[in-house]
């Protein structure tokens, strides 16, 4: 299991929710969750991170990492 931070979760969730069902989520994550400070495995802030679960196990293959990163560095400034 890896620590995610909720913008990632978040993210991850809906894009899970419009390959499946074709129509974004319902909830985007529980609305209760445990955080502590971390480094989130995917865009690798050093942020408040939980668990996968939190956001309903999300396919997070479904996201190009390495461009998200690109583009979230790009708009940034």
């Amino acid at each position: 299991m890896h620590e995610v931070c909720n913008e990632c979760g978040r993210l991850a969730n809906y894009v899970t929710c419009m390959a499946r069902f074709g129509k974004p989520p319902k909830q985007a994550a529980y609305e209760v969750s445990t955080f502590s400070k971390g480094k989130c495995h995917y865009c690798g802030r050093e942020t408040m991170v939980t668990e996968e679960r939190d956001f309903f196990y999300p396919d997070f293959s479904l996201i190009n990492w390495k461009r998200y990163k690109l583009l979230k560095e790009r708009y940034k400034k």
